[in-house]
């Protein structure tokens, strides 16, 4: 069994497959590649540095759906999307250390990454490290990258997924959607528009049930012109955030405790993208909520988008992921 597994990674990593097949797993699925006395020290070690993400619902719920399998399960889930293969030198043992050592002679750095060699989209990465003391000193260094390529590829793998043949535009939306935000968003026939106003350029559309008790459930996408303003800080964007969403509905109040800040630009566009919660005073609901700014230098406008999901009792993970998914794509 022990050449059998050396045999199947190094034909793996040689390997040249051109006919790839669509990528297997959930979206946010990672694939952990441990030998068994490595995934001893392994585990708590990934689980502080990697994956720590929750989505406040407000419930946490974890934003990475870690798999962990020996080296001989590999051949079953090597189609999978995101896949972490990774080894201490210390303790020694067959499986794993085998395999790096085959690979010592390509990678000269760790992390390493190969996209695209069983399925697509799929990225792998490879983590090497001598000890627990050395692993978490490199993971002080590279989590951040780790997390930034996982995270690139859930996005393209939802993508891809939420936008397959059966996706049913809504064209109507779209073009009002186009003439409010001057992007091109594409959302599904079951949007509805809950109020537009032309004349100060907004767009409130969404999905799903209103009731005035616990139990409503829907998506929300909310489209607003605002001034160009400069960003001191985090609290002056939560400020800016509260303050528009108020203006479309006042029984909205953004809840600013558990907010996550990204980060994104280009030449000419900065991209603010925080997720808070939300609460609506009217219907007793709420949810997570990603807020994106978006200052176009080229303009010299400014655009937010909120995205809004309420839905008690389910995952919520998949519902955000979509409007993210939306707004992102049509930005970047």
């Amino acid at each position: 069994m022990y050449n059998q597994v050396i045999i199947l990674f190094f034909l793996f990593f040689i390997s040249c497959n051109n006919d790839l097949s669509k990528s297997k797993g959930d979206f946010n699925e990672v694939i952990i590649v441990s030998s068994i006395e490595d995934k001893e020290i392994i585990e708590p070690i990934l689980n502080d540095y990697l994956f720590d993400d929750f989505l406040y619902t407000p419930e946490p719920e974890r934003i990475y759906k870690p798999t962990w399998i020996d080296p001989s399960g590999f051949d079953y889930y090597k189609e999978f999307g995101n896949i972490l293969i990774i080894s201490l030198n210390d303790p020694a043992d067959k499986t794993i250390d085998s395999l790096f050592y085959y690979m010592d002679n390509n990678v000269n750095k760790y992390p390493s990454t190969i996209n695209d060699l069983y399925s697509k989209p799929q990225k792998i990465t490879l983590i090497k490290s001598i000890n627990k003391k050395n692993l978490k000193d490199d993971l002080n260094k590279t989590a951040d990258i780790i997390k930034e390529n996982i995270n690139s590829n859930i996005d393209i793998l939802f993508n891809k997924r939420f936008y397959s043949e059966t996706f049913d535009n809504n064209h109507y939306i779209d073009s009002i959607a186009k003439n409010v935000s001057k992007l091109p968003l594409k959302f599904d026939s079951d949007f509805k528009i809950i109020n537009y106003d032309k004349t100060n350029n907004y767009l409130w559309i969404g999905k799903g049930s209103i009731t005035y008790d616990n139990s409503a459930s829907y998506q929300w996408v909310v489209i607003k012109e605002t001034p160009l303003r400069d960003i001191k800080g985090n609290l002056d964007l939560y400020k800016i955030f509260n303050d528009n969403i108020k203006e479309v509905d006042s029984n909205i109040n953004l809840i600013n405790d558990y907010n996550q800040l990204d980060i994104s630009q280009t030449d000419t566009l900065i991209l603010f993208h925080q997720k808070m919660l939300y609460n609506h005073n009217l219907y007793k609901t709420g949810g997570p909520v990603s807020a994106f700014l978006l200052q176009n230098y080229n303009s010299n406008s400014s655009l937010i988008i909120y995205t809004l999901v309420n839905a008690p009792g389910k995952s919520k993970l998949k519902l955000i992921k979509e409007l993210e998914s939306i707004i992102k794509n049509s930005i970047f």
